[in-house]
């Protein structure tokens, strides 16, 4: 029996092993399952991401505004900050 008749005769044999079948099955579900996991902690993390630096973005703009004279409320409607958030970082 040549290789390849040889490695086709032994997937057949075990292909039809039903125990060797369900725990390849259940491996597989295992991977796709972590996969799945972790593609959605990425993509929570990268829109956590997003978020913190868009804050930080929008503090670094409140504080030079009020370094400018600018009044709180302005700083608070420009920036998208609250005016609490403002006037702490007045402080």
């Amino acid at each position: 029996m040549s290789p390849p008749e040889k490695a086709v005769t032994i997937v057949r044999h075990l292909s039809m092993d039903e125990q060797f079948m369900f725990d390849y099955e259940q491996s597989e579900k295992r991977r796709r399952d972590l996969m799945a996991f972790m593609d959605d902690a990425t993509e929570k993390s990268i829109a956590k991401g997003k978020a913190e630096g868009k804050f930080e973005m929008a503090n670094a703009m409140a504080r030079n505004l009020l370094k400018a004279g600018v009044s709180p409320e302005v700083v608070a409607d420009s920036s998208g900050l609250s005016i609490n958030e403002i006037l702490a970082l007045k402080n």
